[in-house]
């Protein structure tokens, strides 16, 4: 039996001790007889205090021996195990860890309403000029940025992309071990790899509010951007042509994704409440996004893939619906080489008209769509016009479409837009734009019909 358990022992049996006097207390009636009683219960209380002391002490060295011990195990593990390793990239691995989870806590809160420690002011004031409406606000930091984007996007605005559990300046497993056991509780929270339209596209940094993008110019008469290819003689005079490019200029401009939270919501662990903001903040840009690189939100945003000019535009077989027939020939008004990487985004509706089609048919499909529609991957989205309107139907190489993103993603707080209310205001700010860079690489689903 350790010491400390002595002691609990011991304090055990006086406690035990002190219940029976009381009572005895209680009730005995001869005043000398009680005063005796009293006199005992107070230094057997003296004696409990005096071994709480003894209890006290003896924790605190306990503790100053188990922080001495893992002292040792850290320092094995970084310096032995590793047979060949640089032992200072596993050093250098774990600062790194511990300097973003530091700054994830600090950013979860100062949305909780705390004041962010001074040595990390610098870390959140943002750097970009683009930022307008959101210049007073907070920048976010990268791993907190990918719980909400995605790797694919953070990567594209030079964000630093995060694997849970592992060190991200070594792809060795071996070495896991480095990463500080809650900083893997809290990477292990980051909700998954978003699947949608937003990840098919083309993502690129944007520096001061605009991007350049490259492009042949080129058309279906026009094949190969004025290169000309011929058959001559030895000797013979060769073709004098070359190709023609073009810069693609990407405007961008800033967004906003806002979200309420309650101050009940707002006072959860950091690591109960993380998952839950990056979650609603999500959505709110999400849905902005997709939309505008679908069908544009107006003047100040991306330019989306219906509005653009020289996109094929293929008659529908009947008014007011869409069957798979249709499909096949948005498909085919592509070129075989935007076709074969080719993908659908269709009106939600649509989806639901084409399983009514299989489940009543004869005999009838039961299990619905499948994972593509005549051959090809495919997600519906209620984004799109309604069934029946031009583009409620898009196939196409969504590689094609060009988002730029300035390489900031900036949070600000307010706690007195709606104080009456006992929540709290927030709002997600990026600045983005983006084009199609080859229309030819789309087809859409027109509202005439064919003749």
């Amino acid at each position: 039996m350790g010491k400390l358990a002595e002691l609990a022992t011991k304090g055990n049996g006086i406690l035990s001790e002190l219940e029976v006097l009381k009572k005895k207390l209680d009730g005995e009636k001869d005043e000398a007889m009680r005063k005796t009683i009293e006199e005992t219960i107070a230094g057997k209380t003296k004696e409990y205090d005096a071994l709480k002391g003894k209890i006290d002490d003896e924790k605190a060295s306990l503790e100053r021996r188990k922080a001495l011990a893992q002292a040792m195990r850290d320092d094995k593990e970084l310096h032995t195990a590793i047979d060949g390793k640089d032992l200072k990239t596993a050093a250098q691995a774990l600062d790194h860890e511990r300097k973003e989870a530091s700054l994830r806590n600090a950013m979860v809160g100062w949305l909780q309403g705390k004041s962010v420690p001074t040595e990390l002011m610098e870390e959140f004031r943002p750097k970009s000029s683009s930022f307008k409406e959101a210049a007073d606000g907070m920048r976010m930091p990268d791993s907190l940025a990918q719980g909400i984007f995605g790797k694919s996007f953070l990567a594209a605005f030079g964000g630093k992309t995060y694997t849970p559990g592992l060190p991200q300046t070594t792809e060795d497993p071996c070495m896991t071990s480095v990463v500080a056991p809650e900083y893997k509780r809290q990477l292990l929270e980051l909700p998954a790899e978003p699947t949608s339209l937003l990840s098919q596209v083309t993502s690129v940094p944007a520096t001061g509010g605009s991007a350049k993008w490259p492009r042949l110019v080129q058309d279906d008469d026009n094949e190969y951007g004025g290169v000309e290819v011929d058959w001559i003689e030895e000797g013979g005079e060769k073709p004098d042509a070359e190709a023609c490019f073009e810069q693609l200029t990407i405007q961008c401009y800033e967004l906003a994704g806002y979200t309420e939270l309650s101050h009940t919501l707002l006072r959860r662990s950091i690591i109960d409440l993380e998952p839950i903001l990056t979650r609603l903040f999500r959505g709110a840009i999400f849905d902005a996004l997709t939309t505008a690189i679908l069908t544009s939100l107006g003047a100040a945003s991306p330019t989306g893939i219906i509005p653009t000019a020289g996109i094929h535009l293929v008659p529908r077989r009947a008014a007011g619906t869409v069957d798979f027939g249709d499909l096949v020939n948005l498909k085919y008004a592509l070129r075989s080489y935007h076709r074969g990487p080719g993908r659908f985004a269709i009106q939600d509706t649509i989806a639901q008209a084409l399983e009514i089609m299989l489940v009543t048919s004869d005999p009838p499909v039961l299990d619905g769509l499948g994972a593509t529609l005549v051959g090809k991957p495919w997600e519906s989205t209620h984004r799109l016009p309604a069934i029946g309107v031009e583009g409620d139907a898009i196939y196409g190489n969504f590689k094609e479409y060009i988002l730029a993103v300035e390489q900031e993603v900036v949070l600000r707080r307010s706690e007195h837009y709606k104080f009456k209310t006992n929540v709290e205001a927030f709002s997600v700010y990026m600045v983005v734009g983006g084009k199609v860079a080859q229309p030819r690489a789309f087809a859409i689903l027109d509202d005439d019909v064919e003749s």
